[in-house]
């Protein structure tokens, strides 16, 4: 799981830098950019399906498995953010 944190934090470091100068400075015809964008985006959508199945801790229970108490506490706020960001 760190590594995926990691290989997530590069990604979004990433995007910080290449989506302002990709605007910025490359011409619509160069493909190179909708490539790393497609890639980014294969990546957090990979990350959605990676976080609706890890478990979490809650302080009040412990560590939840239960796969629908998962996708319930990643749905109520999470969920959305990620889909939005993507």
């Amino acid at each position: 799981m760190v590594v995926w944190t990691i290989f997530l934090t590069v990604l979004l470091v990433m995007t910080a830098i290449l989506t302002p100068y990709a605007v910025s400075f490359v011409d619509d015809g160069d493909n190179t950019f909708d490539i790393i964008d497609w890639v980014f985006n294969v990546g957090f959508g990979i990350d959605i399906i990676i976080t609706f199945l890890s478990a979490y801790h809650d302080p009040s229970v412990g560590l939840v498995t239960n796969f629908k108490a998962i996708a319930i506490n990643y749905v109520k706020l999470w969920f959305w953010i990620d889909v939005l960001a993507m």
